[in-house]
């Protein structure tokens, strides 16, 4: 299984931003939260959405603390068309994009016909790539598989499909990056210099009924 940070001081960090996240989504995507029941968070680190969600099952290749297990997508034990929303939120992304695209499909099978998977990603650009040797350091896997994701490639991907976009929209890693940058170790800082100029883009889809 590929990795990257795991229960490390930079992934600590963080997730004390991620809370905010959950509200910049509300605000952003046009779906009635209140109506969502069984979620499954995939890659969910901390599992810090598990307190919003009371039947979210989060899991995560790495070992975190609060992760209900510990496990990849192709492994882990859902069974098709049983979640009404699954996140893929920043977590299917430093890979190889052949094993983006399997994940994307494994995640989309759980999502129940009139169910929803969003997904937060990481586009290519200079910062991404200048942020690039930095992940390798935090990370067991080569610097070539740590790529930026197109969003057209993406789109593409749920139209074949046959997903409906329901919503998107896009914001800048910088306030994130800001809200902990005083609490990562010195050695980290260069991390958070480069994540200041990332670009995140979310979408949303709905799975035909």
């Amino acid at each position: 299984m590929e990795t990257i940070f795991g229960d490390s001081g930079v992934s600590r960090h963080m997730a004390r931003a991620n809370p905010n996240v959950l509200a910049t989504i509300k605000k952003n995507i046009n779906v009635d939260f209140s109506k969502i029941s069984t979620v499954i968070d995939a890659g969910c680190g901390y599992n810090v959405y598990k307190s919003s969600f009371p039947n979210l099952t989060g899991f995560d290749i790495n070992y975190y603390t609060g992760a209900d297990m510990q496990c990849d997508f192709l492994t882990a034990p859902f069974e098709e068309s049983s979640a009404d929303l699954v996140l893929v939120l920043g977590s299917n992304q430093f890979i190889s994009l052949e094993a983006i695209e399997e994940n994307y499909k494994k995640a989309w099978s759980w999502v129940k016909p009139g169910g929803y998977l969003l997904t937060r990603f990481s586009t290519q650009n200079e910062a991404f790539e200048n942020l690039k040797p930095i992940l390798k350091s935090f990370s067991s896997i080569s610097s070539d598989k740590i790529i930026g994701i197109s969003p057209n490639w993406l789109d593409n991907l749920f139209t074949d499909l046959n997903a409906i976009e329901i919503d998107r929209f896009s914001h800048s890693w910088g306030p994130v990056a800001q809200r902990y940058k005083k609490r990562v170790r010195q050695e980290n800082l260069a991390l958070v210099k480069y994540a200041d100029g990332l670009q995140k883009e979310y979408r949303l889809w709905k799975k035909n009924v």
